[in-house]
């Protein structure tokens, strides 16, 4: 109920959003572009160029998809399967948790005749955690003790450092494509359980997590409508993919140690981070215009 509770939340969210830019478009095209004339005639360039700071609110969707490998080792009981005398293993999920994003940005425009090109930088704070639970994880049988895995990856902020290839229809209306380096926080984490019976019941358990900063690229459009000598709003959509990251553990007897060797394999898990950001922007702007 919670994840569903999520899902349709977010397409509300993701429903207003695309309303607001649609919205950003109207603006653009239907509204003239008043209260620019004190750009002392510069037009575009007087409208446009130079140092601005601003911020952006917006809203995430993507997943992150992992995999589980565990090697087939002699002694082991997590994942043993008697009818193949195996204790190989693989589990693939994928991770889907929608998320709102809110940041700050910031970045330079250069424009060149009636185009333009821009560098910009942006820092968002998201709230990510996906988590998925298997388990049994081996069909429950005499030769069996019940197993469960779980699989969690929480994604904490991104950011972006991107050029950007501008286009403009009106002197207060910019179009661009952007693209450059991605970056983000993330944290991985794998835990496994046995419930077994050694004298009275024992809980044995096995975890594993790491934390880094993990490196990609971004790419996307965007759209931006100066509404005042010192003022834009714009709407931004951008793809980021920050690739693979790998969290391995050797054989382990697991916690707590009952001198029964390694009864959990070595295994690893690999995690991919894509997902989209589609969000608004308001920027403040020190150009020509904005003095």
């Amino acid at each position: 109920m919670t994840i569903k509770y999520y899902r349709v939340e977010g397409r509300r969210f993701a429903d207003r959003l695309h309303a607001l830019i649609f919205l950003t478009l109207l603006l653009a095209l239907g509204t003239p572009c008043r209260g620019l004339e004190l750009d002392s005639g510069n037009g575009v360039r007087g409208t446009w160029e130079g140092w601005f700071l601003g911020a952006s609110v917006g809203y995430r969707a993507g997943h992150s998809s992992s995999r589980y490998l565990q090697e087939d080792t002699s002694g082991a009981v997590f994942g043993f399967e008697p009818s193949t005398q195996s204790s190989a293993l693989r589990i693939d999920d994928d991770l889907h948790a929608p998320s709102g994003s809110g940041g700050l940005r910031g970045g330079y425009n250069r424009l060149v005749g009636t185009y333009g090109w821009g560098v910009v930088t942006d820092f968002d704070y998201v709230n990510v955690d996906q988590d998925k639970t298997h388990g049994p994880v081996v069909a429950a049988s005499a030769d069996t003790v019940p197993q469960f895995l779980s699989v969690s990856a929480e994604q904490e902020w991104f950011g972006s450092t991107r050029a950007q290839i501008e286009l403009f229809p009106r002197d207060c209306w910019m179009l661009y494509l952007t693209g450059g380096v991605a970056y983000g926080g993330v944290r991985r984490a794998v835990s496994q359980t046995m419930f077994v019976n050694i004298g009275p019941r024992e809980d044995l358990q096995r975890s594993f997590s790491s934390r880094e900063v993990k490196v990609g690229w971004a790419a996307g459009a965007g759209t931006e409508y100066r509404v005042a000598r010192s003022l834009s709003v714009g709407a931004e959509y951008l793809y980021v993919d920050l690739g693979e990251d790998e969290l391995s553990v050797s054989g382990s007897p697991g916690t707590p140690n009952k001198g029964f060797g390694d009864l959990f394999p070595p295994a690893t898990a690999t995690f991919s981070d894509r997902f989209s950001i589609l969000r608004l922007t308001v920027n403040f702007r020190f150009g020509a215009g904005g003095r």
